[in-house]
């Protein structure tokens, strides 16, 4: 009897062992199900017959779950369907997802009058309040003396020139078809004029795909949007000077930001918003260094809710054209991959009951046979 419980526990092992395949692979609800039934006879003949191997390999397994889930999460490279709203002075660009019965929408907003982004996921189309999302707006265009020659913009530097959003006409909003590597996408760019300052202007240059692809030599997933920042024709007043766009970036963040050299992060429940940027940046056709300052700013309530605030500048080398790319993104956590991958929790309800069933049972058949003695 003995070995006939080893083997049966060594079975359920291998039907658990199939079934963090089956979730490496692409977990569906029935693997779903078999997963918690597999984990509950394996624990149950474990202990019923007190196979210690056994026990501690179930175990190994399934400290090996969570891992294997993030190690498959998916969720940011599903493929999208892409619209795009838009007027004299707004867009709206969306990323919609359906998967089985799961469904989400990635949106970039623009307010044009106030040079506003707001980078949002929302559970569905149709759902008021946002899961995560990031704030952006244009703080000033500045033009200064670098004095330590440091290639980034301190408090401390000679300000020459500053341009906030009252002195920028939003002159085009234009949405165009993209294409990367036979993958679509749209294009969405708002052009700013200088006021009074003919032929100098600032560019936003939205860009999203629907699948995973190549674009510009960097990678883009479905759940990200790039946001050219082009600076054409910089009125400069001095030789000696820099130019450096300032912005504000917010985001609901209870642990705060996180801040890379290439970089912020805002993390809120399982959900992970990001702005990253390159390092360099094209001037006048030529790669140069982009001087980075990231600085911590009284936290504000925007819609009721507290938000995270930094002030992010980007310093860059003296030109006539100058093109920078950062990318809003999000990403979907451990917790979240786990919940996707598995499925519905009553499969983990049926798990438990049938756990406590059949070990109760053989437990108890096993106390018979120790009373009745040999």
């Amino acid at each position: 009897m003995l070995k006939l419980a080893r083997l049966l526990s060594v079975f359920t092992i291998l039907i658990l062992a199939v079934c963090v395949v089956a979730l490496v692979l692409g977990a569906d609800n029935t693997s779903a199900a078999a997963l918690p039934a597999a984990i509950a006879l394996a624990f149950a003949f474990a202990f019923a017959f007190t196979a210690p191997a056994t026990v501690a390999l179930a175990a190994a397994l399934i400290l090996l779950m969570p891992s294997v889930a993030v190690a498959d999460d998916e969720w940011g490279e599903d493929g999208r369907r892409l619209e795009v709203d838009r007027s004299s002075d707004w867009f709206e660009l969306r990323s919609d997802r359906v998967a089985g019965d799961v469904r989400d929408e990635v949106c970039l907003d623009l307010d044009g009058s106030n040079i506003r982004f707001d980078f949002e996921l929302r559970e569905s189309p149709d759902a008021v309040e946002t899961e995560a999302g990031i704030r952006l707006e244009l703080e000033r265009v500045i033009e200064f003396r670098d004095a330590n020659g440091d290639g980034a913009f301190q408090s401390s530097d000679d300000v020459r020139a500053e341009y906030d959003a009252g002195d920028l006409t939003l002159t085009s909003l234009t949405s165009d078809p993209a294409s990367s590597g036979g993958v679509d996408g749209i294009e969405v760019t708002a052009t700013y004029n200088f006021t009074d300052i003919p032929g100098a202007s600032l560019v936003f240059r939205a860009t999203a795909f629907g699948n995973v692809t190549t674009f510009q030599g960097l990678p883009q997933r479905p759940v990200d949007v790039k946001l050219d920042l082009v600076l054409m024709d910089f009125p400069y007043e001095e030789g000696d000077t820099l130019p450096a766009i300032e912005l504000k970036v917010a985001a609901e963040a209870p642990r705060g930001p996180n801040v890379t050299a290439r970089d912020v992060s805002f993390t809120s429940g399982n959900l992970t918003s990001f702005f990253s940027w390159k390092d360099v940046a094209d001037v006048d056709g030529v790669e140069r260094p982009v001087g980075t300052t990231a600085v911590r700013l009284p936290d504000e309530v925007d819609g009721g809710e507290v938000e995270v605030v930094l002030s992010l500048t980007f310093a860059y080398a003296r030109g006539a054209n100058i093109v920078h790319d950062p990318t809003f993104g999000f990403d979907l956590a451990s917790v979240g991959a786990v919940v996707t991958l598995l499925g519905n929790w009553g499969f983990y309800a049926f798990g438990a009951v049938l756990a406590a069933v059949v070990f109760g049972s053989l437990a108890l058949a096993r106390r018979g046979r120790k009373a009745k003695g040999p």
